[in-house]
């Protein structure tokens, strides 16, 4: 049943076209009304736009200690697809869309979550982690959002290990030409101008 029911999720959470760039996204979004209906009644919502489709829903019932963050994003479709990327498809054990490894399909374990019991549950879900500009997170942690929670789990694919520290980055701003590679595309493995720059 609780699979049954993630799959239902990740459906609609595939469907919805949340591709990073071109961020277009609005506060009238059927992704954000789909949330607000399936967390239902029981939580808090606090809705924040700041604007360029940076939207954070940080939802909140009871008083949990530890935070879930997950993004619902997606990097955009490349033309490598062999089902369509805004459908999910299932077979074999596994199920395909755009974002459904990174991380709608985390998206759709934690909206069954919420629907299992009133257990306390605190849920940061955003929209601005794939492209430039983001600022969701930082600007939660700035303003002191975080301060109430012990423990933060960020919803991102590691093969099912579980990782306890952060991996480490250098964030820098500048312009080059080449053809970018992402974990989504298996040509980016072998071919990518981002790699090519930083080795």
């Amino acid at each position: 049943m609780r699979l049954e029911r993630t799959l239902e999720h990740l459906e609609h959470l595939v469907g919805f076209d949340t591709q990073n760039p071109p961020r277009d996204l609005t506060l009238e979004h059927p992704l954000f009304r789909y949330l607000r209906e399936a967390l239902g009644a029981g939580f808090e919502l606090e809705v924040t736009d700041h604007g360029k489709g940076r939207i954070t829903i940080l939802a909140v019932r009871g008083t949990p200690r530890t935070l879930f963050n997950c993004h619902l994003d997606t990097v955009p479709a490349s033309g490598d697809w062999s089902v369509p990327p805004l459908k999910l498809t299932v077979g074999e054990e596994r199920a395909w869309g755009l974002g459904a490894c990174d991380v709608k399909g985390a998206g759709a374990a934690l909206l069954t979550l919420s629907q299992q019991d009133e257990l306390p549950l605190a849920l940061l879900f955003t929209t601005d982690e794939e492209g430039a500009e983001g600022c969701c997170v930082e600007a939660f942690v700035d303003g002191g959002g975080a301060g109430r929670f012990h423990r933060v789990v960020v919803c991102e694919p590691t093969g099912c290990r579980p990782v306890t520290r952060h991996r480490g980055y250098l964030s820098v701003r500048g312009r080059f030409a080449g053809t970018p590679g992402h974990s989504s595309e298996p040509r980016a493995l072998e071919d990518s101008a981002t790699h090519r720059l930083v080795q």
